[in-house]
């Protein structure tokens, strides 16, 4: 049953007309628009009132309504969400990590999960890609700090890469002996043929270290020959490492990661030791020499 007003100077009869949009009719209101609270009042903030309504219906989750008089109510505005019903205002923005469009009504809708390759920061309208150059291979990225630099040997010349493809290589271990290979196109890259495995491209220790074939090792630039090498010497390398004052045991060589020294008790002299061939480095940590995926640090690179 609708509400409505009687004719106006005329007794209440069948003939009536419906209150208007944004109003509640009283029964015998002789207005369509009342606001004295006697024949009826204006909709409030946080409800809506359709031509001919008994009373005010609250806004749905989703919606809200800012203002009075509302014969229908307006979406949550994208970034934003609203949780409850009868809301004059959004709940609040949307939460880092994830989107949200018009209408939603939670912080962390389950369609607006920010995907692989983009980031979203509090009250996102949309994910925002990563840049060309960048990846993030995990969801929920809240900041462009979570855009980090494309691995060694893996393609992101587009924007949003979540999960980059290796870089297209002719290299092929057909016909070769299970060991190191230099890779021609890039001094800091070596490939691994193993027997029943796939080829892998190895990088070498971050900070500059490149691959000696010669050695099957990666050293730094002014060790190696060939077309890799460079004669600039680290500024470290002028300051002569000593056992003075140290304990007995094994110190990184901060000119090469596949270097170490070793102090003992006898003499205040290090022995310089090499770490063993085939791209091995030095771990600080763990006191001995490893694979650089295994650990991170200066001369590691776990979960790059």
């Amino acid at each position: 049953m609708n509400a409505h007003q009687c004719a106006l100077n005329q007794p209440c009869t069948d003939q009536t007309m419906p209150c208007n949009p944004g109003y509640i009719c009283f029964p015998n209101s002789t207005v369509s628009n009342p606001t004295d609270g006697m024949m009826g009042y204006i909709c409030p903030a946080g409800y809506y009132c359709p031509a001919g309504a008994l009373e005010e219906i609250p806004c749905p989750i989703g919606s809200y309504s800012s203002i009075t008089g509302a014969s229908e109510c307006m979406l949550c505005p994208p970034g934003y969400y609203c949780s409850a019903t009868g809301q004059q205002s959004p709940t609040g923005p949307c939460n880092a990590g994830y989107f949200c469009t018009s209408g939603s009504q939670s912080p962390t809708p389950v369609d607006g999960a920010c995907p692989e390759g983009h980031y979203c920061p509090e009250g996102s309208i949309i994910a925002i890609p990563c840049s060309v150059g960048t990846m993030n291979p995990d969801s929920h990225g809240t900041s462009q700090s979570d855009c980090r630099p494309c691995q060694a040997g893996y393609n992101c010349k587009t924007v949003g890469v979540g999960q980059p493809d290796p870089v297209p290589s002719t290299f092929s271990c057909t016909g070769k002996q299970p060991g190191l290979y230099v890779d021609p196109a890039d001094c800091s890259m070596y490939y691994e043929c193993v027997l029943g495995h796939p080829v892998y491209h190895r990088p070498c220790a971050p900070g500059g270290t490149v691959y000696d074939p010669a050695r099957q090792e990666c050293r730094w630039p002014y060790e190696v020959s060939g077309p890799c090498r460079a004669y600039t010497l680290p500024a470290s390398r002028t300051e002569p490492f000593s056992c003075a004052g140290k304990a007995p045991g094994h110190y990184p060589d901060p000119a090469s990661c596949s270097r170490y020294y070793q102090c003992t008790l006898l003499s205040s002299a290090p022995f310089h030791r090499d770490c063993p061939p085939g791209g091995l480095v030095f771990d600080a940590g763990r006191q001995y020499c490893t694979w650089p995926w295994s650990f991170s640090g200066p001369c590691g690179n776990y979960g790059q």
